[in-house]
């Protein structure tokens, strides 16, 4: 899997270095969600540690 560098959404948010690919559906996804639009890949979520943990971040810190 590649991994990113920098992970930063639209609103200015830094979610860590050498992340990869699952990491940042699941942050895109979780921040999604924190705006309103539910949105998670369940299949994603109960296999992928990485995914899953994106996506709690970004829930988390998409928030407000």
């Amino acid at each position: 899997m590649a991994a990113y560098t920098k992970i930063t959404l639209s609103k200015g948010i830094h979610f860590g270095t050498h992340r990869d690919t699952d990491f940042k559906k699941g942050v895109i996804d979780g921040c999604a969600t924190a705006s309103g639009k539910y949105r998670k890949d369940h299949t994603s979520f109960n296999t992928s540690l990485s995914y899953r943990t994106g996506w709690e971040n970004g829930r988390l810190k998409c928030k407000g």
